[in-house]
């Protein structure tokens, strides 16, 4: 399939360094309450000891970790001290990895609360992507995303003013 201009710029960005990972969002805000979006598999590629601002504005001592997930690197902060002054528990359970270890990562809605935490843990069974056959209301196999992939024929966009030359982006 052809890449985009967008995908060819962002690679060579990534290269050469110039890509600022965004944070792993665990949970999304729904109305007045936070719910989680789901569990991530990602890959630890590494942590380091950082200053955090807190809503506040104070700054805390904490720790940063670098994942990768389908291929997007993404950080994900934490403070070094929970409520109590003790060890923050995800860096507890991090703890137990080592870089390059595939981590599941979710996050939990605590019961009765509008807060929660983050469920840490090593990936059970495999974690290629299992197809999901789905089917309309007739009960007839729909296709999989895939197999209209293979079908669809997507025409090149033929070369004008429009293009840009991506060797002029000083990345």
């Amino acid at each position: 399939m052809t890449q985009t201009n967008s995908q060819r710029v962002y690679a060579d960005a990534a290269k050469a360094g110039k890509v600022s990972p965004g944070f792993l969002n665990l949970k999304e805000k729904k109305g007045e309450s936070y719910v989680s979006n789901g569990v991530h598999i990602v890959k630890f590629l590494s942590d380091k000891v950082v200053d955090i601002k807190t809503k506040k504005g104070e700054v805390k001592g904490g720790m940063e970790y670098m994942f990768s997930e389908n291929g997007l690197r993404s950080k994900y902060q934490v403070f070094a001290k929970d409520r109590n002054g003790e060890l923050y528990y995800f860096i507890q359970r991090m703890a137990g990895f080592k870089i390059g270890d595939m981590v599941s990562l979710e996050w939990i809605k605590k019961e009765g609360a509008d807060y929660g935490f983050v469920d840490v843990k090593r990936p059970t069974g495999s974690t290629a992507k299992v197809p999901v056959i789905e089917q309309n209301d007739d009960g007839d196999q729909l296709k999989t995303e895939e197999e209209e992939a293979k079908e669809e024929h997507i025409p090149e966009i033929e070369k004008g003013k429009d293009d840009i030359n991506l060797a002029d982006i000083p990345f």
